[in-house]
């Protein structure tokens, strides 16, 4: 599918002034590690619309996405996890989250000395966000004011 054909079919549907950003040409940002990883702090981000079921989901009924995030803390019982996110069979998670918020995986990262340590806080949104603006100026500035207070050296993404 041409990238153009999906730009006008979201002016159609959802927004008469949206347009993709192109990035393909850019200079990708880049920071180096300022410690080994077996001594960084790492949290994780998930897209996947993942919530507690005792708050707010999501509201997949937004036209420009929800562009709200969701603390999902270290100790919570996976359980308690549900998911919001609309534009994705949900089949494999339900079946094993760690496809999604892969935590018994980083863990034995760190029983295995490769990782220092799994922050106590992460972080889920619900991909599906036209509206970037408040995407990057809101959403992406609120976690990283988190993981500041966290004092969290690296970020594991975990798009779906």
């Amino acid at each position: 599918m041409k990238l153009k054909n999906v730009e006008i079919f979201l002016q159609r549907k959802y927004d008469k002034s949206f347009k993709f950003t192109d990035n393909r040409d850019k200079v990708k940002p880049y920071t180096k590690l300022t410690k080994p990883l077996k001594q960084s702090k790492l949290a994780l981000i998930t897209s996947s619309g993942l919530y507690k079921k005792e708050e707010q989901a999501f509201d997949t009924e937004a036209l420009l996405g929800d562009t709200t995030f969701r603390i999902i803390r270290k100790t919570d019982d996976l359980n308690t996890l549900d998911i919001a996110h609309t534009h994705y069979d949900h089949k494999f998670i339900r079946e094993d989250i760690n496809t999604v918020y892969p935590m018994k995986h980083l863990e034995k990262l760190v029983n295995e000395n490769f990782l220092g340590q799994v922050a106590d806080n992460h972080y889920s949104f619900c991909g599906f966000i036209l509206d970037t603006e408040n995407l990057i100026n809101e959403t992406a500035k609120g976690i990283l004011e988190e993981l500041k207070k966290d004092n969290v050296d690296i970020v594991l993404l975990a798009p779906v």
